[in-house]
């Protein structure tokens, strides 16, 4: 496998990895309220556990690790039921709190913030298709077989970019943050665990209706 190769593969996982970590589930908007509320490090925290999650479902698909793939399969409404459950306690528990500006400041915990978006993260299964297809655009595109020295390449790639993209939309968080912190705090979190347990509640119900 040459170099140039190599360094293509990590694009395009850093491609990828953008592409999944967009913004557009309840894991992402936990890590935007996070990184407005609790500031860039609680953000960047809860951007990695997320991308390490990307990065677990990544090696499964990668490595063709099939126990875990038919695993994760027979159980998917049981991660759904766990996550809705997560996610409505999330949002009520975080509109129950009344946040201090300077107390806020240095509520600062990494374990708690990567564990928590790893775990709310890693019960979407439908990163396994997502990945799949990731990596057959991989093989299409270099007109080869990726080797596991490849797929460990394109692995980081997709970690890498997933933490990028949440680097530069915290940059942008903590600039609106610090122009109107004072005024929009409060209302943020209670906007924002509302929708959280919005979501919780609708994926509760669409697992309740797949049961049926």
């Amino acid at each position: 496998m040459s170099f140039l190769f190599v360094i293509l593969l990590f694009l395009m996982g850093m491609v990828a990895g953008i592409c999944v970590a967009l913004p557009y589930g309840p894991v992402g908007f936990l890590i935007i309220r996070r990184f407005y509320l609790f500031g860039m490090k609680s953000g960047m925290y809860s951007a990695l556990g997320m991308a390490l999650s990307d990065g677990f479902y990544a090696i499964v698909v990668g490595f063709g690790l099939h126990g875990i793939l038919h695993f994760v399969k027979a159980y998917t409404l049981y991660g759904e039921l766990a996550l809705g459950i997560l996610l409505v306690f999330i949002g009520v528990n975080s509109m129950k709190k009344k946040l201090e500006l300077q107390v806020d400041e240095e509520m600062k915990h990494p374990t708690r913030d990567i564990a928590s978006t790893f775990f709310i993260n890693i019960l979407n299964p439908s990163l396994i298709v997502w990945f799949a297809l990731a990596f057959e655009i991989f093989a299409h595109i270099g007109h080869r077989h990726i080797d596991k020295v490849g797929t460990a390449v394109s692995i980081a790639g997709i970690v890498a970019g997933s933490c990028f993209l949440w680097f530069l939309i915290g940059q942008g968080i903590w600039f609106l943050r610090r122009r109107n912190r004072d005024e929009l705090v409060q209302r943020i979190n209670y906007i924002t665990g509302g929708i959280i347990t919005l979501l919780g509640v609708g994926i509760l119900l669409l697992t309740v209706v797949k049961f049926l």
